[in-house]
């Protein structure tokens, strides 16, 4: 139960598993002409296929400059390990990216810093760790069911679908009871803010907040939308102890040392965003490309439905059905090798640094690109092939650490990766047990736009049908 899918950039032809050693000042790499800027345009069109031949062309450890920005890619996982576990006090998150998605990320943990974010990160873990498996079933089951009644419809652009399923799971989590009326204004406010940031990061806007533009006024009024439903919920929260949701969970969690307890509406709100913008694009491109790969393999698809009418039936699914759902948890993991959502690390230098015998000077940039890692055969058998069954192959595992990357590594690693994955297994259940789908008539291969994460620059169409 395999087959081969369009790979992502050249396939890589290397064979020992070994580091490379240094052998000069910088590392090999392509040409940079003038100033650099041919790269741009490869970076911000087509960032995969540019990745994937570097670490052809060049190895693990490549290096090329735009303007006076020097630009490392590493994708050895003893460098990984290096650059994200033994010395990632000497890297943050790129300022570039702070400048454009702080106006709503704010001091939340995707950029905070420092012993800040130690604490908070250890305040979010707590706060998660305290919902009931029941809420978090019950959102799943919601947004799964408001999903299907599309899906029942037949054609359905499943990227569109499953963004917005995403975003629900999550306002629900936060909410509660309040969510059902907040998912839809709030889900239009996210994609405004999400456009409006990717917009200007790829041109470089200078352009200030107050400017009175059409882009800048939908920008005011999106963050508007945030911060009356969430800030007016976290302050009703503060005196309302009979509610149990993870807004209200984030304003009361410690750090289980105790040296800090609580938070501000202001910073669970800031947490809260976090949350929510990160959910909306990591579970909603996993489940897009769950969906479309399991199209392209209706054996599997079978096969994976088949586990859930028998191991779950026509119960509702709950959190404590996870480990029944061996084949479609597989699913699941292999479509995130094969479609990282999160398709590279990127770091700045904060100091300078050794990584693989190589100085990096503070302020350089540096990327893992996790779709070279997932599909590098030293690491992996038939690399650019859907093998869901290689995740319980006992030949497959023994991997060295840190080559398999969907939730990034070390102490920056996703802090709601157990969350995100069960939603994942479940609502991919939840659709399994309903339809049966494939490809849409004229839908191929989706091409890929990297921004935050990789999805379908296109709509991408898949036919469902009700299973009898």
């Amino acid at each position: 139960m395999s087959g081969t899918i369009t790979s992502l950039g050249p396939s890589l032809r290397r064979a020992a598993p070994t580091v490379p050693l240094a052998q000069g000042k910088y590392p090999p790499g392509p040409p940079n002409g003038l100033f650099g800027w041919r790269h741009v345009g490869r970076l911000r069109n087509d960032l995969l296929e540019f990745a994937a031949e570097l670490a052809r062309d060049y190895g693990d450890c490549v290096g090329y400059r735009i303007g006076p920005i020097r630009i490392y890619q590493f994708s050895h996982p003893e460098q990984v390990s290096e650059i994200h576990v033994k010395h990632t006090d000497a890297f943050h998150k790129p300022q570039t990216v702070k400048t454009y998605f702080k106006r709503w990320m704010r001091t939340g943990l995707l950029l905070n810093e420092g012993s800040d974010w130690q604490q908070q990160r250890r305040k979010v873990r707590f706060a998660m760790q305290q919902m009931t498996t029941d809420k978090l079933s019950a959102a799943v089951a919601a947004e799964t069911e408001h999903v299907s009644a599309g899906c029942r419809a037949g054609e359905v652009d499943v990227a569109a679908a499953t963004d917005r399923l995403a975003f629900g799971l999550n306002v629900r989590a936060l909410l509660g009871i309040e969510a059902p009326a907040a998912i839809d204004p709030m889900h239009r406010a996210a994609n405004v803010m999400h456009e409006t940031g990717i917009a200007e990061l790829e041109s470089w806007s200078p352009w200030p907040d107050w400017l009175p533009i059409p882009s800048k006024n939908r920008l005011r009024r999106a963050m508007r939308t945030f911060d009356d439903i969430l800030l007016d919920a976290a302050r009703r929260r503060e005196t309302a102890a009979n509610t149990d949701d993870l807004l209200r969970q984030l304003l009361v969690a410690h750090d289980r040392s105790l040296r800090t307890a609580g938070m501000t509406p202001a910073r669970a709100r800031d947490e809260a965003v976090n949350l929510l913008m990160g959910g909306k694009e990591t579970v909603g491109a996993t489940l897009t490309f769950a969906t479309y790969l399991l199209a392209l393999h209706p054996a599997i698809q079978e096969s994976a439905a088949d586990e859930v009418a028998r191991e779950i039936g026509a119960r509702p699914l709950e959190l404590g059905d996870l480990p029944r759902l061996v084949e479609v948890t597989r699913v699941v993991q292999e479509t995130m090798r094969l479609y990282p959502p999160v398709y590279a690390l990127t770091r700045q230098v904060a100091r300078p640094v050794t990584i693989a015998g190589y100085r990096l000077r503070r302020g350089s940039l540096v990327m893992v690109p996790l779709n070279v890692i997932h599909r590098d055969p030293r690491w992996w058998n038939g690399p650019h092939e859907f093998r869901p069954e290689r995740f319980r192959d006992a030949s497959e595992k023994h991997r060295p650490p840190y080559v398999y990357l969907p939730f990034g590594a070390g102490p920056r690693s996703c802090v709601g990766k157990q969350m995100g994955h069960a939603q994942c297994v479940l609502v991919l259940a939840g659709l399994l047990r309903q339809f049966r789908w494939d490809l849409a008539s004229g839908q191929g291969a989706p091409r890929l736009k990297c921004d935050i994460v990789v999805h379908p620059r296109d709509p991408l169409r898949l036919q469902f049908a009700r299973r009898a």
